[in-house]
């Protein structure tokens, strides 16, 4: 991981549903999250009187569901770093298909043209049925990382800003726990879609990671 001085805020609007029910995450959520201890591995250290960190679950009238997670914090640098990760499980494929082309079309919709924040890297990285990886960038370089995936009826997105990841096989290392975890986690029991593109619980086919595109 490497850090970049300054960072870049991109504000996304997710309207929650009227009726939803808000809850506090349970334990095993956080095997879909990147903490501060995974941070430490690649010498992102958040200092303690400054990290916050946040999540919750959110479960809709229609039976779909998201957990939700943001980390925030100053490095002994004092650059600000902050993962922001979402795990969106919604009752068809078909819906979560169109929820992973949607996210897309709005984070290229940020770019305004070419030479935007957002700079796709097509072949840095694959999960699941398909995904999608991006530097976040400015003019003096990658600001953070960008990554969604969808697997069934399922999809994951994390955005992380201040530090970056320019080496696929370490993303893969950091981040493919998490989707691994993911791919066959179900946090509420009974709200399994039958409807999935796989039988409950067993592997995914996951893609393996190809050789990276990195911008400098």
């Amino acid at each position: 991981m490497r850090y970049r001085t300054g960072n870049i805020w991109i504000v996304c609007v997710i309207g929650l549903a009227v009726g939803c029910v808000v809850s506090p995450e349970a334990d095993k959520d956080r095997g879909l999250y990147l903490e501060r201890e995974d941070l430490e591995e690649y010498g992102i250290e958040l200092t303690g009187e400054t990290a916050e960190r946040s999540s919750r679950r959110v479960v809709f009238v229609d039976g779909s569901y998201v957990l939700e997670y943001l980390l925030q914090g100053i490095n002994d640098d004092g650059e600000k770093i902050s993962i922001d990760i979402a795990a969106r499980y919604e009752r068809t494929a078909a819906q979560a298909m169109a929820e992973f082309m949607s996210m897309r079309e709005q984070w290229l919709a940020v770019n305004g043209g070419e030479d935007g924040p957002i700079q796709l890297a097509e072949n840095f990285y694959h999960f699941g049925d398909e995904s999608f990886f991006a530097f976040i960038v400015s003019p003096a370089g990658p600001l953070g990382n960008l990554f969604v995936c969808r697997l069934g009826c399922q999809v994951y997105s994390i955005v992380i800003s201040g530090a970056f990841c320019d080496d696929p096989c370490i993303w893969d290392e950091m981040v493919g726990p998490k989707l691994r975890f993911w791919s066959i986690y179900q946090p509420i029991p009974g709200r399994d879609n039958p409807s999935a593109p796989r039988e409950k619980n067993a592997p995914p086919k996951q893609q393996p990671p190809l050789p990276g595109t990195v911008l400098v």
